[in-house]
């Protein structure tokens, strides 16, 4: 089943470029096109009724005014250019709207495969404000003691309030080794000055073992390309040991490709829609059928059904779900499935509410216009925009070695209640 990731349409949750932080955002891949055969030009272009709405010509008279006028340091044509496209998209006022260069493209590739480096946490831009959605499990950020839903109000002594997401990338970003002082602001408590060191981070994103009265543990930090097929790997081997049930750790997951959830959403539903798209051009949907062996992709341009192996192979196991705030994305679009198909319990805190989808479109010279260009529903059709997902056993998260939700889960798989 690795080979859906680059048969069908791909949602991912951007990662921030060479800094750890991580932008909040569901991405889809032009991939998608194949599929459902539908033609989309990404070359330039205008509509008849855009001409008449947007006078172009007023753009190239404050260029060529800039360009004779400007007295200062010289600026660069591509400069001028890239931050023309950084105005356009900006004007959307969308926090999930970005132009990328070609160096954080290629910086995002790279972590959405794993490839993750210095801070290990996920951000987003929200009312204006700087917020932490998750802190990786054994990063720099976890370290220094960042939570899901701080508010960064400072990186060094630059205000977050007036930069953009991608300008607050930047000051994230150095090398490993470095240092970064963030003042964070924590409910009602005062300003918190902590400082992170940047560092290369080697995370094992899957992990599993077994736990005592024969329960099963498996952890998914992120769900990166890699994620199904480390997860199979993991899976197979806990399942081989006949738990009484499953523990699925999905606390602090920023998120990831929406066809790595689905893959994994596979492992324990046979059958069913895991999540749809709702797009201005129609709704898009994922499903499984005849046992798990077939993944039926649909929309508003056609329908294919892709055969699928090694799937379905925790579908009977007694399942409970960890959740918490830094629950986001592709890990709410996983865990929304299991809930509503009635194959597992959520247990712990309301999840962070990640709902938008997004376009990444590659121009020509390698930088990438990330727009948002609908919203991800679950089975049943809810919308997790800013409410997330609420568990069917609410408990709050507890720091250090007393693991209330842990805990809570595991009672339950061995009670029932």
């Amino acid at each position: 089943m690795k080979k859906l990731a680059r048969a069908f349409l791909v949602v991912a949750f951007i990662f921030a470029i060479s800094s750890g932080a991580f932008v909040a955002g569901i991405v889809v891949s032009p991939a998608a096109q194949h599929v459902l055969h539908r033609e989309q030009s990404l070359s330039p272009r205008v509509s008849p009724s855009a001409s008449a709405e947007a006078d172009t010509s007023v753009f190239w008279e404050a260029w060529n005014i800039v360009q004779h006028q400007y007295y200062g340091n010289p600026v660069g044509q591509q400069t001028l250019l890239r931050g023309a496209i950084e105005g356009l998209v900006n004007a959307l006022d969308d926090p999930y709207s970005a132009y990328l260069t070609s160096d954080e493209v290629a910086g995002s590739q790279s972590e959405l495969n794993g490839d993750l480096q210095s801070l290990g946490m996920a951000i987003e831009k929200r009312d204006g404000r700087l917020v932490v959605v998750a802190a990786l499990a054994g990063s720099p950020a976890q370290r220094a003691g960042i939570q899901s839903g701080d508010l960064i109000a400072r990186i060094g002594s630059r205000d977050t309030a007036s930069l953009t997401l991608s300008d607050a990338l930047s000051l994230l970003r150095g090398p490993a080794g470095s240092r970064v002082s963030l003042t964070i602001m924590r409910g009602d408590s005062a300003p918190l000055i902590v400082d992170v060191n940047r560092d290369s981070l080697t995370i094992p994103l899957v992990t599993g073992r077994m736990l005592s009265d024969d329960i099963a543990y498996l952890q998914i930090a992120a769900v990166v390309a890699s994620a199904p097929r480390d997860v199979i790997t993991v899976l197979q081997q806990l399942t081989d040991q006949e738990p009484r049930g499953l523990v699925l750790d999905l606390r602090n997951n920023p998120g990831g490709f929406l066809d790595a959830a689905v893959e994994i959403a596979g492992q324990f539903i046979a059958d069913g829609t895991i999540v749809s798209q709702h797009t201005r051009d129609g709704v898009i949907t994922w499903s499984y059928s005849d046992n798990g062996k077939v993944l039926i992709v649909a929309g508003p341009d056609g329908k294919q059904a892709i055969p699928v192996r090694n799937t379905a192979m925790a579908t009977d196991i007694k399942l409970v779900v960890l959740v918490n705030r830094g629950t986001a994305s592709a890990a709410e679009v996983l865990a929304a499935a299991l809930q509503e198909r009635g194959q597992a319990i959520l247990v712990g805190e309301r999840t962070f509410g990640k709902g938008s989808v997004s376009g990444d479109y590659v121009l020509s010279d390698g930088s990438s216009v990330h727009i948002t260009n609908g919203q991800w529903l679950s089975p049943t059709g809810r919308n997790v925009s800013g409410q997330g997902l609420m568990p069917d056993i609410p408990i709050q998260d507890s720091p250090g070695d007393n693991d209330a939700i842990l805990a809570r889960g595991i009672e339950y798989l061995l009670t029932g209640h």
